[in-house]
């Protein structure tokens, strides 16, 4: 049996709540009787939970491009040459000649660890914990 059953089981138990009706010049109309999801008592926790949950709605996922540092071919030019070996873009008569590419320790390489957007950002909240929070 659920927590929220028992609990709305042993509120109905106890004895009926009943709420003030006011009109507008604020003088008592009548009475209604409360639900039984008004006896359970307030779950800060559960609250906290649906808040976060309600909250990481308006987070936008971020990221590097998935093609950043992979804009020119580049190839390793081996040993033997007095050179590291680090992948050199295959320019000719540019800027980018013989500058390090596709690897994160070189200037205009990849990012090393970047965010990336195919993380979860967005907190789930189970169905019964939704319904105890309101």
């Amino acid at each position: 049996m659920s927590i929220l059953v028992e609990l709305l089981m042993n509120a109905s138990r106890a004895g009926e709540r009943l709420a003030e009706i006011l009109g507008l010049d604020g003088s008592r109309v009548g009475e209604v009787k409360l639900p039984k999801t008004f006896y359970a008592p307030r779950r800060e926790d559960l609250v906290w939970r649906a808040f976060i949950h309600l909250q990481t709605h308006t987070l936008q996922p971020k990221g590097a491009f998935k093609g950043s540092g992979h804009k020119y071919s580049a190839e390793s030019l081996g040993v033997g040459l007095g050179m590291a070996r680090i992948a050199r873009i295959k320019a000719r008569g540019t800027g980018k000649a013989q500058a390090g590419g596709m690897v994160p320790s070189a200037v205009g390489g990849r990012p090393t660890h970047p965010p990336v957007p195919e993380k979860k950002i967005h907190k789930d909240l189970n169905e019964k914990e939704k319904k105890m929070a309101q």
